[in-house]
């Protein structure tokens, strides 16, 4: 709970420090670099515990814009092996109006890899998610439908790892 508290007393922080910003005439790119890493740390604080922190993932999310959004799909993505009913309750209590929940399954599962990650990375994380994502139902019929497509997802991207984009070998 401490750290639940913690974690969103930092939140307040980074709000109100982005809210002075998009106002100041005088923003600077340590400024923007600044609240990415603010943003970077509590995302990492709240994804030791998701099912703890939800309230403050959710906040997370309702603020992201491009790069935090990205970032916040990432971290919550990287966690569907270790803690996915956490990553599945975030996911069933994100509102539908202004994104539906299939695209944010989509950009969930399979985790975001970063162009470029070998897939001696990206194939254990897949098989690790599958495992885990199959060793379970959920009884809530929405948290069961974002199992099951997250599960098919990461099925699906790991039988196309031929298509895989490979880095590119030097001459």
């Amino acid at each position: 709970m401490r750290t639940l508290i913690l974690i969103y007393l930092l939140f307040s922080v980074l709000v109100f420090c982005s809210t002075d910003m998009v106002h100041a005439k005088d923003t600077t790119f340590q400024d923007m670099e600044n609240d990415e890493k603010m943003n970077n740390f509590i995302l990492n604080g709240a994804a030791r515990d998701i099912s703890d922190n939800i309230p403050v993932w959710l906040k997370l999310k309702q603020s992201a814009d491009g790069a935090s959004g990205e970032d916040w799909w990432t971290v919550l993505g990287d966690k569907i092996p270790s803690q996915p009913i956490g990553v599945i309750d975030v996911l069933s209590l994100i509102p539908d109006d202004k994104i539906p929940l299939i695209y944010e399954i989509q950009a969930i599962c399979p985790r975001p890899f970063v162009e470029g990650t070998p897939d001696y990375v990206m194939e254990p994380w897949m098989n690790r998610a599958i495992a885990t994502l199959s060793s379970f139902t959920m009884n809530d019929p929405k948290k069961e439908k974002i199992r099951r497509e997250c599960l098919e997802n990461i099925k699906k991207d790991l039988a196309n790892k031929d298509k895989w984009s490979k880095p590119e070998q030097g001459n």
